[in-house]
């Protein structure tokens, strides 16, 4: 059955440059130290600035995520230290980091401080445009709307920066398997199958997205949401 899956068909789109640190720091982004866990929560370093910016996640030379702190970097970052329950991008990335730093991989933050400009007397935002430049021309894994949509399933694994931790494309072709054999299964069920059972359910979502966009598999629409791999019946 997982061969029928590696010949299925998809569009292929020219993939997006992978965006490095040495090009960040090269270009006036700076270290800003690393995130840290404890079994509770996460860590944010304290040195962080109160100003606003842009910031990334890499682990060694990958940039993984990129945002915007409207108002404080420090204040914006404890917010993926500490989420709320229905902050959805909060949880994912929370649950990604500590992921990362369980399999022993060192998550890098870096941060920018980019000027506003004018246009024709209207003031711009420099922060906001950067972020919105540096996720249009690169890929960037864990912007999901950012992201080429028709990765193959190796860059998959890389999107959430464990492929150096696992052989590649293991994670995204783990998860296909569970499905096949657990159908209509939930994404925290995928994650405990996959991942051991202390995993969180944000650990398996960027990668059921991914294999959805793919065509791998298919989302049902139940409460909560199961899966099914494409050659399955409802």
């Amino acid at each position: 059955m997982v061969q029928a899956w590696g010949r299925m068909p998809f569009r292929k789109i020219p993939m997006k440059k992978k965006l490095t640190t040495s090009y960040l720091i090269a270009n006036g982004f700076s270290e800003a130290g690393v995130w840290s866990a404890t079994e509770q929560r996460l860590g944010v370093p304290p040195e962080l600035p109160q100003k606003r910016g842009v910031y990334a996640f890499a682990v060694d030379e990958r940039v993984l995520y990129v945002g915007l702190a409207s108002r404080s970097l420090r204040q914006r970052l404890n917010f993926y230290a500490r989420p709320g329950a229905s902050q959805r991008t909060n949880v994912r990335l929370n649950g990604l980091i500590r992921s990362l730093i369980g399999e022993g991989s060192i998550v890098r933050i870096l941060v920018a401080h980019p000027q506003d400009t004018q246009w024709n007397g209207f003031r711009l935002s420099g922060p906001e445009g950067l972020e919105a430049a540096l996720i249009e021309d690169f890929d960037i894994p864990w912007n999901l709307k950012g992201s080429t949509p028709t990765m193959g399933l190796s860059e998959v694994n890389r999107a959430s920066a464990v492929a150096g931790r696992r052989p590649p494309g293991s994670v995204p072709y783990a998860i296909l398997d569970f499905v096949a054999k657990n159908p209509r299964c939930t994404e925290l069920q995928i994650a405990k199958g996959v991942f051991g059972a202390n995993a969180a359910q944000p650990q398996a979502n960027p990668y059921c997205r991914k294999l959805v966009e793919l065509g791998r598999i298919r989302r049902l629409p139940t409460r909560p949401v199961t899966y099914l791999v494409n050659d399955q019946d409802n």
